[in-house]
């Protein structure tokens, strides 16, 4: 009769379960092995091909007025220019108000020209000479060469007095702001600001 040991038979267990561990350790070496060459074998992904810089925008070219401001040059504003302005004019006889509808300056290409200004009332003022020249400060000085005679279809003649504008390109370079002074009687006297030359 066969004496039962537990001791041994607790070793055969163990031997057992060692030989399965060692079973499993040897297919999760073969796995990690075979992962290892299949990545070995597989071609690296292509890099991306990099984007195209968008195109560049082509800058704005300057406008003449820009140009003439930039280079203090007069010959920049050859042709003729819209002056646009909120004028009153009062007369002095009858006290009626009237207001400025049109003024448009012509120069040549060396800063001499002449202008023609309309009423509301009908009156018109034109072929007074008026330059246009750059001061130190880079700034567009237009001026009238003297007062401004103005008469409604060539009868009662009146007189727009003598004025200079001193002028600033605007920001965006389309126009130039410009402040007034009209000499009144011997006397320069400041008129405010708010009028725009464009073409």
């Amino acid at each position: 009769m066969a004496v039962h040991n537990p001791q041994e038979e607790r070793i055969a267990i163990l031997r057992r379960d060692i030989e399965t561990l060692q079973d499993g350790l040897v297919d999760a070496e073969r796995a990690c092995l075979v992962r290892e060459v299949e990545r070995l074998n597989t071609p690296p992904e292509p890099k991306p091909e990099p984007k195209p810089e968008p195109p560049k925008t082509p800058p704005k070219p300057k406008s003449e007025l820009e140009q003439g401001f930039e280079e203090k040059d007069v010959s920049k504003l050859e042709g003729c220019w819209n002056l646009q302005a909120d004028v009153r004019v009062r007369d002095i006889d009858t006290g009626a108000l009237s207001r400025l509808t049109g003024w448009r300056a012509c120069f040549d290409g060396k800063g001499n020209g002449n202008q023609t200004m309309r009423f509301s009332n009908g009156n018109t003022c034109t072929g007074t000479p008026i330059s246009a020249s750059f001061n130190g400060r880079g700034q567009l000085v237009l001026k009238d060469a003297k007062d401004n005679t103005c008469s409604k279809n060539g009868r009662n003649p009146s007189t727009y007095y003598q004025r200079e504008l001193t002028c600033d390109l605007s920001k965006n370079g389309n126009f130039a702001n410009c402040s007034t002074q009209q000499k009144i009687k011997g006397r320069w006297e400041q008129k405010g600001k708010g009028t725009k030359l464009r073409r």
